[in-house]
């Protein structure tokens, strides 16, 4: 035999003898992985002892991540204990499983069931190491539902100190019900704000930065929750305008407005509106309004149902008032019963006014004694 043919023979066995190295390795590999994940779904065995946080390194973050992907080791079922594994994830070497998790949704292609199961994983966990992934992949989705879960889970870990971070959103994205759904998350955070006109500006500048229409609306939305100078002026000339889609996001502005500054202003344009839709919106926002102002002095909530009431026009506005009265405190609420009863629209609503007085005096009895009760001990 020449030395070239045992030379040949010889690269040959080196080249089986490495590439079964490397089959062996890759079988040994996906061994100890299939044992890291039956170590992991083990621990949830046993449903009424169910573990409250699960040991997990990078490795095992990504290993569950591409176990999802693939359909897993086992059959899909395995899937939710993967899925809560991830969320009471407890960090053994330093990883930041949020901000994992979250990367790999916003860059790694797959289904937008599961990606929207990841985020929710994110909302749950909370912690804000992981906007920024969230922000941006809101941003530049087109897949309404996905983005909506990214924003789902931005709205648990919202703050004062990232609403700018979260208003771009609302400029960038491209998807409009992506904006309006970055409103939501950004009226949380306003609402929890004990001043809320803090936001109006960073609002405003927004507003008169951007030409796209649909993030103008969006904005013109949001204005509401923050209130201010500013953006009364502005409903106030949307108002007067000839944009339907602008009137009702102003309308939608002014329910939603911090006090009752506005009250009036969205009183008078539901009065004197001549498109139906448009006014069914207004009236809608100021029953709306009142509904979610309890707070409001009992003599100023009085003056601003009668004035309600007396513009409420067929069955579905005056039911609206009726069933408002109720849940009221005033003796007030009486009297505008007592208008429905006289003048109501229809045999209907006389009849649910009727009883509507009859249920807020059983009320209002029921809370006296129980008042009484509470004096006595």
């Amino acid at each position: 035999m020449s030395n070239a043919v045992k030379g040949m023979i010889a690269i040959t066995l080196a080249a089986g003898i490495i590439l079964a190295g490397f089959i062996y390795k890759g079988k040994s590999d996906q061994t100890a992985k299939n044992e890291r994940i039956n170590e992991i779904v083990a621990a949830f065995g046993d449903p009424d002892n169910l573990p409250t946080d699960i040991p997990l390194s990078t490795d095992d973050v990504q290993l569950l991540l591409d176990e999802l992907l693939s359909g897993g080791v086992k059959d899909s079922m395995a899937r939710p204990t993967y899925l809560q594994a991830l969320n009471i994830g407890k960090a053994t070497d330093g990883v930041d499983i949020s901000l994992q998790v979250a990367n790999y949704a916003r860059d790694v292609e797959m289904t937008g069931a599961l990606r929207v199961k990841l985020f929710q994983v994110v909302g749950a966990r909370g912690d804000e190491s992981a906007l920024p992934a969230l922000i941006e992949f809101a941003q530049k989705t087109d897949d309404t539902s996905a983005g909506q879960g990214a924003l789902d889970a931005a709205k648990q870990m919202a703050s004062a100190s990232n609403f700018k971070s979260l208003l771009t959103i609302i400029t960038n994205s491209e998807n409009a019900s992506i904006k309006n759904s970055a409103v939501d998350v950004l009226t949380k955070v306003i609402s929890a704000s004990e001043d809320p006109s803090a936001y109006s500006k960073a609002i405003m500048g927004s507003y008169n930065n951007t030409a796209d229409t649909d993030a103008k609306t969006a904005l013109l939305r949001l204005m509401g929750s923050a209130g201010g100078d500013e953006a009364s002026n502005l409903i106030s000339k949307t108002l007067a305008a000839d944009d339907p889609k602008m009137k009702v996001a102003a309308i939608f502005a002014l329910r939603n407005w911090p006090d009752d500054s506005q009250f009036d202003t969205l009183f008078e344009y539901a009065s004197e509106e001549q498109d139906i839709r448009i006014r069914t919106e207004a009236f809608q926002g100021l029953v709306s309004f009142l509904k979610s102002h309890p707070e409001l002095d009992e003599d100023d909530k009085s003056i601003y149902w009668e004035d309600v009431a007396s513009i409420a026009t067929g069955e579905t506005e005056q039911r609206m008032v009726v069933d408002a009265m109720v849940s009221q405190t005033g003796g007030w609420a009486d009297d505008v019963l007592d208008y429905f009863i006289e003048s109501g629209d229809t045999d209907k609503v006389q009849f649910r006014a009727e009883r509507a007085k009859l249920a807020l005096a059983d009320r209002l009895k029921r809370a006296e004694r129980g008042g009484a009760s509470e004096e006595e001990e």
